[in-house]
């Protein structure tokens, strides 16, 4: 069976499964990563608000120098989830990773919006969740298309 014609035969209910999976595989590297990240600033406490947080974000016309702790530990950790998340969702997603990326990428504003109670109107947040939802849409479609192609070229035995 081929990848375009395995997607084809996906329920709605296996790919909601998907997309459930996908949204654990993101938050629990995101926690990972930004609990990882909190200790290596060595910042006081961790808040499990931090992976919703676009108050407490990078001025990206700012020199490197200024940003505060708490600032780069947030922004790391949201760039490394987009990136490894990547590698998690290419387990178990064989085609479409765009779809799945950008699916995660709308909840997880929606969910940014509903946990900080308010609209992210930093600019250099949006280039930052923009820029690593391309990185992983195209890093996971990059993955796809090898495993397609090493799929498709395999040698069956006769």
């Amino acid at each position: 069976m081929t990848f375009n014609m395995q997607m084809a035969t996906l329920s709605s209910l296996e790919i909601l499964f998907n997309v459930i999976r996908c949204i654990l595989v993101f938050y629990g590297v995101y926690y990972m990563v930004s609990t990882i990240c909190f200790g290596a600033f060595k910042l006081p406490a961790f808040d499990p608000k931090s992976p919703f947080d676009f108050q407490t974000w990078i001025q990206l016309e700012k020199c490197c120098a200024f940003y505060t702790k708490r600032e780069m530990a947030n922004f790391i950790s949201m760039e490394a989830t987009f990136f490894i998340s990547t590698f998690g969702y290419a387990i178990f997603i064989h085609s479409r990773m765009w779809d799945y990326a950008l699916t995660t990428l709308v909840l997880h504003f929606e969910l940014s919006c509903l946990v900080m109670l308010n609209f992210p109107l930093n600019w250099s947040w949006w280039v930052c969740i923009v820029s690593g939802a391309l990185l992983m849409t195209c890093f996971g479609e990059m993955i796809c298309y090898c495993r397609r192609h090493r799929e498709q070229n395999k040698v069956s035995p006769q």
